[in-house]
């Protein structure tokens, strides 16, 4: 038989292989810019970048490569490498809010990655300069006023090396002043610092207050200032009126009352009057009577972020005037254990009592009340009836307390949205024990225009859907004047434990694959997002530092269990050492 010849003719294998993209990053560099990275394990075709706001769902692979939806920015990479890619967005972003970025991949044979989605970064509030080193030192109130006198005059004259006329500038006051510290009248161009020095700590017995090395022991007060900041500072009390620009971070006012569980002292009550857009960031305000911090007299656009409010004898925040407020974020906030309302009454730990708070953003506040002094309630949220607050959000948030009205509402405004928080029951005294006034079962109350995938534990013919549409309702019901004996094991299902007296934060951690936790594939109930940031990213006030780390962990997590940076040491600008 003849050889049969036969000839093969081979063709490239088709690329069925997509991409995959992992360690998506993000995060703030500036006001309105934020820098993105992402890991991909091919080189090759076109990488898409999307950002959009964190409170949005992801968009989809069509609007992250050609815009729609919530997308506000998007960054296109040709031929990216095998690795780290990297880039930036400047357009699209607003001050001190929360947004994620959003990436796919294409490679040249037209395979698809997945979509991958950053962890949420917030732009920068502007409420703290970026590096705290001084341009000017004064040993006292007095010196530290020539300078800033001496700015005021010539500020294009008087550029510290290094600095152009376009920077901020700082002034340190280097030791303690006795008596009160009041700035009036100043302008600068430019936000102008007075920041204290170290060295920082914290009073290891009670009241607990911070410490630093520059203490005013007076009141601190500035009125009709513009662009006049403070920061890293301690004094016993608070006030501003008349001032724009204003910005205060990480300043602690305590009024050092007493070294007893008594009342703090009467009268006092601080309040930041008719200073709209003020940047409050990373504050630790307590030991104060009627409230330790009011807005009067119009504060509209005003930032209140990362603060810590404990020691009141009644509420945290309060708005008790008319006036403009619109567009006020209140965000990030820990509202501290400790209140000495009488035996019966409640804290409110944010209270719009009138006043037009059209527009504001109550997001990732966070409250675990605890029995620790007297038997009183905390009402976490509340826009009175007076209040004609419109458009109302309420999101993100995570309380665990007795107070029926936690999420409560006006009925005369319009367009308010409570949702995605988590109103959880905390089980403070006994079995058997009678809860004073206001107890109840913590809900949501039927004045708002939205409520949706909420988790609540109020279900009673007055609000029928505590929780919302979507939401889990744990049919704790009404204890109000009753023995406590409520059947906590639905927050079991969602939560590491049902929340008791004086427990930590761990109790409130969402489970893995649950609806409550951040990574389950469908919808997320409660204030994920939030918890995400906690767990996650560890952006709590224990990694904030001074002077609020420490109050935090005290009250909230005592054995770190988030694993933040915290070792009640700090450096000599504030942070964790």
């Amino acid at each position: 038989m003849a050889n049969l010849a036969i000839t093969a003719t081979f063709v490239g294998q088709a690329d069925l292989v997509a991409p995959i993209l992992s360690a998506p990053l993000a995060a703030g560099t500036g006001t309105t810019s934020a820098s993105w990275a992402v890991t991909t394990d091919e080189a090759g075709g076109t990488l898409f970048a999307a950002l959009y706001p964190a409170a949005s769902p992801a968009p989809s692979k069509g609007q992250t490569e050609n815009g729609g939806g919530a997308v506000l920015a998007r960054t296109v990479v040709n031929g990216p490498v095998t690795g780290s890619n990297a880039g930036a967005f400047t357009t699209g972003m607003s001050a001190g809010m929360s947004y994620r970025v959003a990436f796919f991949q294409r490679d040249g044979a037209g395979n698809e990655s997945g979509l991958v989605t950053s962890p949420a970064f917030d732009t920068q509030a502007g409420g703290g300069s970026s590096a705290w080193t001084a341009d000017a030192t004064g040993a006292t109130i007095a010196d530290v006023k020539g300078i800033l006198d001496s700015w005021q005059a010539n500020w294009a004259g008087t550029v510290p090396p290094g600095k152009t006329a376009s920077d901020e500038r700082i002034v340190q006051l280097t030791g303690p002043h006795s008596g009160n510290a009041s700035f009036s009248g100043y302008s600068f161009p430019q936000t102008t610092w007075v920041r204290g020095a170290g060295p920082y700590g914290t009073n290891s017995s009670f009241p607990y207050n911070p410490t630093c090395g520059s203490h005013i022991a007076g009141t601190l007060s500035q009125s009709n200032c513009t662009n006049l900041g403070f920061a890293l500072i301690t004094c016993e009390f608070h006030s501003a009126s008349g001032c724009t620009g204003m910005k205060w971070d990480r300043v602690s006012s305590h009024s050092r009352w007493s070294t007893v569980l008594s009342s703090p002292p009467s009268g006092v009550d601080p309040q930041f009057s008719n200073c709209p857009g003020a940047v409050i960031s990373r504050c630790h305000f307590a030991g104060f009577d009627a409230y330790c911090l009011a807005f009067t007299n119009g504060s509209a656009g005003t930032i209140l972020e990362e603060c810590y409010f404990e020691q009141s004898r009644n509420d945290y925040v309060k708005i008790p005037g008319t006036g403009d407020y619109t567009n006020m974020i209140v965000r990030r906030n820990v509202f501290g254990r400790f209140s000495y309302s009488a035996a019966g009454a409640h804290t409110d730990c944010w209270q719009a009592q009138n006043g037009d708070t059209a527009g504001l953003l109550f997001w990732g506040n966070l409250l675990m009340q605890a029995g620790w002094l007297n038997n009183k309630a905390m009402q976490f949220f509340w826009n009175s009836n007076s209040n004609t607050g419109s458009n109302v959000v309420s999101t993100q948030n995570i309380s665990a307390s007795r107070h029926k009205n936690c999420h409560a509402a006006p009925p005369s405004g319009s367009g308010e949205e409570a949702f995605n928080n988590s109103a959880l029951f905390c089980q403070m005294y006994s079995n058997g024990a009678i809860q004073d006034e206001s107890a109840n079962a913590p809900g949501i109350t039927n004045g708002w225009a939205n409520r949706s995938y909420n988790f609540s534990c109020k279900l009673n013919a007055g609000s029928p859907d505590t929780a919302g549409t979507g939401g889990v309702n744990f049919h704790i019901d009404d204890v109000f004047n009753q023995s406590i004996a409520a059947n906590m094991s639905g927050h079991e299902a969602y939560f590491t434990r049902a929340p008791a007296d004086d427990d930590d934060i761990s109790a409130l951690k969402p489970l893995a694959g649950t609806a409550a936790h951040w990574a389950f594939g469908g919808q997320k109930i409660g204030a994920w997002q939030r918890s995400e940031e906690i767990w996650v990213d560890k952006k709590i006030h224990s990694q904030a530092g001074w002077p609020v780390a420490a109050p935090f962990v005290r009250e909230y997590d005592p054995g770190n269990s988030i694993g933040t940076s915290f070792t009640g040491a700090f450096d000599a600008d504030g942070g964790n050492a």
